[in-house]
């Protein structure tokens, strides 16, 4: 085999070795759970906030280790722009993926006025009302 075949070749299996590195990496950090514990940490999300200020966020409240990694897989996943804004509280523990799915989806914070005067039978046949409430209140 001539030198620049061999320089080729060896160069060639270098590149392959590396993209191959990267992809198990970035595979493994997305589906490893954060350090943290099961304790939530609130996160408040503005209106307006874009997914650097979402990630760096998380970033300083230890909810994920890598701002860029949570910046690379939302966009690529093409979640990065339903980010809704509000207040969270994220367990510590949890996944990219996860964290990527709870802000998606919205936080879960409700605020309800009742009538001055309403005994809690009627403030909770008033949430019953409300189907997608039925379940958690069935349960009080």
């Amino acid at each position: 085999m001539q030198p620049t075949k061999t320089k080729l070749l060896i160069l060639t299996s270098a590149i392959v070795a590396i993209v191959l590195f990267l992809i198990i990496y970035v595979s493994l950090a997305i589906a490893r759970p954060n350090a943290g514990t099961e304790a939530k940490i609130s996160l408040e999300v503005k209106s307006g906030e874009n997914l650097s200020e979402v990630g760096r966020g998380l970033f300083e409240k230890k909810l994920i280790n890598s701002e860029t990694l949570f910046r690379l897989y939302s966009h690529f996943d093409k979640r990065g722009n339903e980010i809704k804004a509000g207040r969270y509280q994220i367990a510590g523990n949890l996944t990219i993926n996860q964290i990527l799915d709870t802000l998606t989806t919205g936080p879960s914070n409700l605020r309800i006025t009742f009538i001055e005067g309403w005994r809690r039978e009627q403030m909770a046949a008033a949430l019953l009302r409300w189907p997608f409430h039925q379940r958690r209140m069935r349960n009080l």
